[in-house]
C-alpha cells in the first residue's frame, strides 16, 4: 500500500491513538505519456471581466500538464489500524486537506476540483470541503469554492464565502471558519473585514458568529468554551490583534493586545499548549497563559518565558536566556512544575537539549552532542550596531577568524552578505 506523499507526510492520528488516516496511491493509475504533437490547441477563455493577476512560476500549461497533475496528486483517504489492517474511505480524488474531529467521530476533508487554470496556482483551483463520518459517508457539505482566478492582487485579498475551515481544538466536533465581510477585497472600505463562525455537530443548526474582525482572520486556539483566542492580521499596516472570545453563552470578544507584528523588540510571544485526551489545548492557569518569544533586544535575541494574565493584561517575566548561552524554550513539559524542554548552545558549544525547571532554577542535560565542525572553534561572532546616512539605526553580525587581533593583524578581506527586507516603519527595521 504505497503512501501518497506529494503534499508531504500526511498522517492524521486519532486522538485515542488507535489508528491513523493518510493518503495512499490508488490502484490502476497510469502515467500519461508525453506527446510530441499536441492533441489540440491550448485554449484560454476570457469572461469579459477585470481579473488582475500576479506573475507565478510553474503553472499548468496544457492538457498534458493537467493529466500529470491528476496522475501525481490523485489519492485515496485510507484508515490504518495499529495491526496494519487498512480501509479505504470515499473515492479517489485530489485531496488537499484532511483532519479528524477531536472526538474522532468525523473527518474534515478537502479536494481540488476541475476546471483547472493556466493562470493561477493549484491553491486557487476549485475546492470542495466536506465532513464525513468514519465510514467515509458524507455528513455535511461545508463549502464549494469556485476557481479563484479574479482575486485582487493585494496581499489581504481572500476568496468570498467560507474559508480557513477547521475543527475547534477544544470541542468534540465543532467547525470553525472565517467569511469575508468586504467581498474579500482590501480596496473596499469596511469597518468589519472578516467574521468568524462556528457550527457544532450534527451540523444542522444555524452557524453562530464568534467574532467580528477589522482585519483578516489568522488563527484560533482554545482552552475551553470560555477562553478562545483569535488572531487577526493586516498586511498593509503590519497590524495584529489578539481577541479573547467567550463562547460559553452568547459569544463576546475582548481585545487582549494590538501591536505591529514587525516589532520584534516588543513581541509578547506565543502561548504554550498542553495535550489532554489527545487534544492540543491552550494552557491556562487561573486565567493566565504561558508565553515564549525570541526576546529581541540590543544584546541580541534573549528568548523568554512569561506568565500573561488575560484579565489584567499584565505579563510577569519567569525566565530569560542569559549570556554566554543562547537557550530557547521548545515545549512545555509540566505546567504545574514549570518544567520546559529547551535547546541551548554557546559560541563553542553545539546545540543540546535540556530540561529546565524554572521554579527550582535547575537545568538537566538530555543530550551531549560532539562539535560537528571542530575546525571552526575559536571563530568569534559579535553584534555590531551602526547608523545609516539617513539616521536609521542598523545592526549586523560580524564573524572573525580564530585568534584574530585587530592591532597586530590589521584589516582583513570582508565578505558582506545582506538581504533586503521590507518594513513598514523605521522603528521596526532597527
Amino acid at each position: 500500500m504505497p503512501l501518497s506523499a506529494v503534499w508531504g507526510a500526511e498522517l492524521e492520528w486519532r486522538h485515542d491513538s488507535k489508528g491513523l488516516y493518510t493518503y495512499t496511491v490508488p490502484d490502476g493509475l497510469t502515467k500519461p505519456a508525453a506527446r510530441v504533437v499536441p492533441t489540440g490547441p491550448v485554449i484560454t477563455e476570457s469572461k469579459g471581466r477585470t481579473a488582475p493577476a500576479r506573475t507565478y512560476q510553474d503553472l499548468l500549461k496544457n492538457k498534458h500538464d493537467e493529466a500529470l497533475f491528476d496522475y501525481y496528486f490523485t489519492s485515496r483517504i485510507t484508515y490504518v489500524e495499529l495491526d496494519g489492517d487498512s480501509e479505504h474511505l470515499g473515492n479517489a480524488a485530489i485531496y488537499s486537506g484532511l483532519s479528524i474531529a477531536p472526538n474522532d467521530e468525523y473527518l474534515l476533508t478537502s479536494r481540488i476540483e476541475r476546471p483547472y487554470s493556466y493562470a493561477v496556482p493549484y491553491y486557487r483551483f476549485p475546492e470542495t470541503t466536506e465532513v464525513w463520518d468514519t465510514d467515509g459517508d458524507l455528513v455535511y457539505s461545508v463549502v464549494e469554492q469556485p476557481l479563484a482566478d479574479n482575486l485582487p492582487i493585494a496581499f489581504d485579498a481572500v476568496v468570498q464565502g467560507r474559508r480557513s475551515v477547521q475543527w475547534r481544538n477544544d470541542a468534540d466536533a465543532t467547525l470553525v471558519w472565517a467569511e469575508a465581510a468586504d467581498q474579500g477585497d482590501p480596496a473596499v472600505a469596511a469597518e468589519i473585514r472578516d467574521r468568524v463562525f462556528q457550527l457544532p455537530a450534527p451540523f444542522k443548526g444555524k452557524p453562530v458568529q464568534l467574532a467580528e474582525l477589522s482585519k483578516r482572520f489568522g488563527r484560533l486556539l482554545a482552552a475551553d468554551a470560555e477562553h478562545i483566542l483569535i488572531w487577526e492580521r493586516w498586511w498593509a499596516d503590519r497590524d495584529e490583534k489578539l481577541w479573547l472570545v467567550d463562547a460559553s453563552g452568547k459569544p463576546s470578544q475582548t481585545l487582549v493586545w494590538e501591536r505591529s507584528w514587525e516589532d520584534r523588540y516588543n513581541d509578547p510571544g506565543q502561548p504554550f499548549t498542553v495535550t489532554e485526551d489527545g487534544r492540543t489545548l491552550l494552557h491556562l492557569d487561573e486565567g493566565a497563559m504561558l508565553l515564549s518569544g525570541n526576546g529581541a533586544s540590543a544584546e541580541g535575541d534573549r528568548p523568554f518565558i512569561d506568565r500573561y494574565d488575560l484579565t489584567t493584561k499584565q505579563a510577569e517575566r519567569l525566565w530569560r536566556s542569559e549570556a554566554p548561552y543562547y537557550e530557547a524554550p521548545r515545549d512545555l513539559i509540566d505546567a504545574e512544575a514549570l518544567t520546559f524542554l529547551t535547546q541551548r548552545e554557546g559560541v563553542d558549544d553545539p546545540a543540546d537539549f535540556f530540561v529546565r525547571d524554572i521554579d527550582d532554577n535547575e537545568l538537566q542535560a538530555l543530550t551531549d552532542t560532539p562539535h560537528p565542525m571542530p575546525h571552526t572553534l575559536g571563530i568569534t561572532r559579535e553584534l555590531i550596531t551602526y547608523e545609516r546616512e539617513d539616521g536609521l539605526a542598523m545592526s549586523a553580525e560580524l564573524y572573525l577568524p580564530a585568534g584574530y587581533n585587530a592591532e597586530t593583524d590589521g584589516p582583513l578581506p570582508t565578505i558582506v552578505w545582506a538581504y533586503p527586507r521590507e518594513y513598514k516603519s523605521a522603528a521596526a527595521a532597527g
